[in-house]
């Protein structure tokens, strides 16, 4: 009897790896993870969930790999186990090292990763964590005015654009000549910018989840607390979380915020106390915005009502955009029926004639400043999307306006004729899609961020795309502003970069690492040749360099 006849007394089968499994396993992993990574994200309804399968594919590819290993490898049993509780090692690391913030998504509807405190402590992040409250000022705080102030959102000319002491320019290599931190210190969270005058910057910021929402005066020599006041907790929404929005404007003296329920204050802002304040939700029935309110005051002059605030409410009945007299909070206009958006009111001159602009829920409409009757409307975009940017007056008939989530950019060209107003759509492209930043325009050209994947350069004149960076520049959901040709980048993830604003090409001179926590939406701000940053965990300041 042979071998062959009896299989019982068959040779035994040679152990060793199985690298067939092992290969269907890495390939399968890798195409599996390719595929979520090129899939288009309304696929998977929002980047939250794309980023959830992503990390559930992982962890299965590596349980996977473990098993084969401890299965199949033929490798020693000791070295099979030390891998597999490497593997666990390493997830239960994970777990310990980060955490998910609940009330916290990045741009991209994406849960907040974050360091767990006793991490950030170990690695020196100690500017972290909520700020104390300080109460009003004991003393006046001397608010001298200097050519440099920024006392409003997007700065002195409400545009984003900001100038550098005479004869002075921005270096433009950060490598030779970094820019130098002044101060770092922890803030609560909240997206409002600065308003700045003199050596005081002016910030709202809620502190805690159900604690209350604060205006806070910094002193910017040293980021110290001059003076605070407490509110009721604001709105809070799980995509945006808990905190305000809009920035302050300060206006001889006083100091008016919108906080993210609909509370505006009227500040003296020396000392911190009110002199004023309405409750704009509650007066006028107005619904609240998911992401809460968020467009700050605007101050215009007028003939008949002197300095009013205006304020973007929403409310029906007429009480759409509704102005109110500085010196003692009464109405003096109100106008339109549009639920508000979250864009900032904007004064313009078109066809001749002094008017507020408003980024409205969906559209947009023009008031006169006297009275704020409507005396033009455009709702001829895409419906349903939040509105952010606000609109950009090119000259007395064109206005360039934009949003996010596919929408696109458009040429408006508005002309008067009698009484009549008349609104042209010139041109529409979905090339350029700001999600909740302001473009900045410099000679005909459009610079911002493309629903947070790339910086772009925009021909305003025909919508055109003139250049866009490469996604590896992770420029995320941030914010700019420009000096000059120049344009300083505050990136989502809190990078500085500095990007030249020329049309004939993308170039980016350099960055440094400013906010190294916390998600960083709010609009930087230069006060000369300082830099004043913050997001929803941190402020600072630095001495940009110049030449």
């Amino acid at each position: 009897m042979t071998v062959s006849d009896n299989p019982s007394l068959e040779a035994p089968r040679a152990a060793g790896p199985k690298w067939k499994r092992l290969v269907l396993i890495v390939v399968g992993g890798a195409v599996a993870l390719a595929g979520i990574r090129l899939t288009p994200t309304d696929v998977f309804q929002t980047n939250a969930n794309k980023l959830i399968a992503t990390l559930v594919c992982s962890l299965i590819i590596g349980l996977l790999v473990c098993a084969w290993i401890y299965l199949d490898s033929g490798l020693r049993r000791v070295i099979r186990l030390g891998v597999l509780l490497a593997f666990l090692a390493a997830v239960g690391a994970g777990l310990a090292v980060y955490r998910v913030e609940r009330p916290t998504f990045g741009g991209d509807m994406q849960p907040r990763f974050a360091y767990r405190p006793w991490f950030a402590k170990l690695r020196g992040d100690t500017n972290v964590g909520p700020v104390a409250p300080s109460g009003t000022a004991q003393s006046s705080v001397d608010l001298k005015a200097s050519e440099f102030d920024s006392p409003s959102f997007l700065g002195p000319t409400h545009d984003g654009k900001f100038r550098l002491p005479a004869g002075k320019k921005l270096a433009r290599d950060w490598t030779a000549r970094p820019p130098k931190q002044l101060w770092r210190v922890p803030i609560g969270r909240g997206w409002s910018s600065f308003a700045v005058v003199g050596d005081y910057g002016f910030t709202q910021q809620q502190i805690g989840d159900e604690e209350f929402e604060q205006v806070t005066c910094y002193d910017l020599k040293n980021g110290k607390v001059a003076w605070s006041h407490n509110d009721a907790p604001g709105h809070y929404w799980a995509l945006g979380g808990y905190g305000p929005r809009a920035t302050p404007f300060f206006h001889e003296g006083w100091l008016f915020t919108l906080g993210s329920a609909g509370l505006l204050q009227c500040f003296d802002a020396a000392t911190g106390k009110v002199v004023w304040k309405h409750d704009v939700v509650t007066e006028t029935s107005a619904p609240i915005p998911d992401w809460g309110k968020s467009s700050s005051p605007l101050i215009v002059k007028t003939q008949a009502h002197g300095d009013v605030v205006v304020v973007s409410v929403g409310g029906g009945d007429g009480k759409s955009l509704v102005a109110y007299r500085a010196a003692d909070g009464t109405v003096a206009w109100s106008g339109g029926d549009d639920p508000s958006g979250y864009a900032t009111p904007v004064e313009a001159v078109l066809g001749g004639m002094r008017q507020i602009l408003i980024v409205n829920a969906q559209a947009i409409t023009g008031h006169d400043v006297e009275t704020g009757r409507v005396l033009w409307r455009y709702d001829s975009w895409s419906g349903g999307n939040p509105k952010v940017p606000q609109p950009i007056v090119l000259d007395d008939r064109r206005v360039f306006i934009s949003a996010g989530y596919g929408v696109g950019c458009r040429m408006l060209e508005i002309t008067k004729d009698g009484d009549a107003w008349k609104v042209d759509e010139k041109y529409k492209s979905t090339r350029f899609k700001p999600k909740f930043m302001n473009p900045i325009v410099r000679d005909a050209f459009a610079y911002g961020l493309d629903d947070g994947e790339f910086l772009m350069c925009v021909d305003v004149q025909s919508g055109t795309v003139k250049w866009r960076s490469k996604r590896d520049n992770d420029y995320g959901h941030g914010q700019i502003l420009m000096v000059d040709d120049l344009l300083v980048v505050l990136c989502e993830h809190g990078d500085v970069a500095l990007v030249e604003a020329k049309p004939d090409g993308f170039n980016e001179l350099g960055r440094f690492p400013a906010l190294p926590t916390g998600v960083s939406w709010n609009q930087p701000v230069l006060i000369g040749t300082r830099l004043l940053v913050r997001n929803d965990e941190e402020a600072a300041c630095y001495e940009l360099p110049t030449e």
